[in-house]
């Protein structure tokens, strides 16, 4: 599954352009169940590439993602978070319709945490060790044969909250990107 912005975001995306990120068929939790995540509204500045997250709320659990750039086609995304302990995950939606192998949609998963000081950090899930996770039997999925191992996960939600519950997520979620608070031109 290739993407472009949303492994910069994804990561909020995953954070580096044109990798590959797991895709999972279900959320680490039903959407009904998410809050939106207050701290994550506006706009978020990616210094290194010069693109802007803007993100809104949808509706009470739903958010939305534009990754501005300029000169190039704005990316779009939705995602609900979850909470996992301490940690924050977005369930960001991937459409697949690049890839007929796989299911038209998709969740992909951004571990993020805000700052008081206006940061945002995001990190990826790695395909590396989510295809260790798979082959060991940790979790339920595919991965592809050719050097990408590309991830697939068919693990309900229940079973994907208990693993992150245990998980080391600092080798789980990789790629670190830390994107800063825009000011409102409006005060």
């Amino acid at each position: 599954m290739k993407t472009s912005s949303l492994l910069t975001f994804t990561a909020i995306a995953c954070l580096v352009l044109s990798s590959c990120v797991p895709g999972s068929q279900c959320p680490l939790s039903l959407p009904k169940d998410a809050h939106v995540d207050s701290s994550l509204i506006g706009d978020w500045l990616n210094k290194e590439d010069q693109e802007t997250y803007r993100i809104t709320a949808k509706d009470s659990s739903w958010m939305h993602v534009d990754v501005l750039k300029a000169g190039a086609k704005t990316d779009s995304y939705d995602f609900f978070s979850t909470t996992v302990g301490k940690n924050t995950f977005a369930n960001v939606v991937l459409n697949n319709k690049d890839n007929p192998a796989l299911p038209p949609t998709a969740f992909t998963f951004i571990r993020y945490s805000t700052s008081t000081t206006g940061t945002l950090k995001m990190w990826s899930l790695s395909s590396k060790a989510s295809a260790a996770a798979v082959h060991s039997g940790k979790l339920k999925g595919s991965v592809s044969a050719d050097k990408n191992e590309d991830v697939y996960l068919t693990d309900d939600s229940d079973v994907l909250f208990k693993f992150l519950q245990k998980a080391d997520l600092d080798k789980l979620f990789t790629n670190e990107i830390t994107l800063t608070k825009v000011e409102s031109q409006n005060k």
